[in-house]
């Protein structure tokens, strides 16, 4: 399969059709637990992009973390985890979503969670835009304080470019490594932390006083900066690793 098939909702939906095993790309609740257990209360409300058939949820679950919505582009996927869950876990909500474009409320999620999902859009068409509708979606439905994380194999001089790519996002951004329990292989953690309005609210009025002062003193107004280019990649994409 080329790289791009990871990108296209039709290649995901054809697996899920028979490959019924559950299965957790790069790492599970074991590597994530130390930092989800740092941010997390038993009210915090979690939502898992790209879900697949994932057993993060069951564990996040049994270890009090119920407030739980779950999405993916399969409808195959959802409704096989809907069955497998609906006695055991019957709080967990299974949706079937686009990451791209959500019909969730805005400020709804204390957390959303990505595990390869984010990868998998970078291996498809319009990989850069997609990407861009990706964090633009997350940070609408994030609460002013929500946090993205996202584990990736991808190296942060590549991932930095698309976290950062837009102020109105409204996060810092920060990254850590992570290992599967194991194995050698490291993946890395990157942590998009939402700030509050009263908190971002500052360096932007300072920024704007500073541009009031240069324009008084006759200076033209620097340029917004040439845009990257959708088809000029500045790296070559690979796929989800198993």
């Amino acid at each position: 399969m080329a790289a791009s098939g990871y990108g296209k909702a039709e290649y995901w939906e054809e697996r899920y059709k028979t490959d019924k095993e559950r299965f957790d790309f790069y790492v599970d609740y074991t590597s994530l637990q130390p930092f989800l257990n740092s941010i997390l209360n038993e009210e915090s409300k979690i939502l898992y992009i790209g879900c697949g058939n994932s057993l993060l949820p069951d564990q996040l679950y049994d270890a009090g973390f119920k407030n739980l919505t779950c999405i993916d582009t399969s409808s195959t996927v959802i409704e096989d985890m809907q069955t497998e869950n609906s006695t055991s876990r019957p709080e967990i909500k299974y949706q079937v979503e686009n990451a791209l474009s959500m019909s969730f409320d805005s400020n709804m999620f204390d957390l959303v969670i990505d595990k390869g999902t984010c990868d998998a859009v970078l291996c498809g068409d319009k990989a850069f835009k997609n990407m861009r509708l990706l964090c633009s979606e997350v940070s609408r439905v994030l609460t002013e304080t929500g946090c993205f994380i996202s584990v990736s194999h991808s190296d942060e001089k590549y991932r930095r470019l698309h976290f950062t790519a837009r102020e109105e996002y409204g996060w810092t951004f920060v990254t850590q490594s992570l290992t599967k329990p194991g194995s050698k292989q490291k993946y890395h953690l990157y942590v998009m932390q939402k700030k509050a309005k009263e908190e971002a609210q500052q360096p932007q009025e300072e920024e704007a006083e500073g541009e009031k002062e240069e324009k008084e003193e006759g200076d033209q107004p620097e340029g917004e900066g040439e845009p990257v280019e959708e088809t000029a990649e500045t790296e070559e994409e690979q796929p989800p690793q198993e």
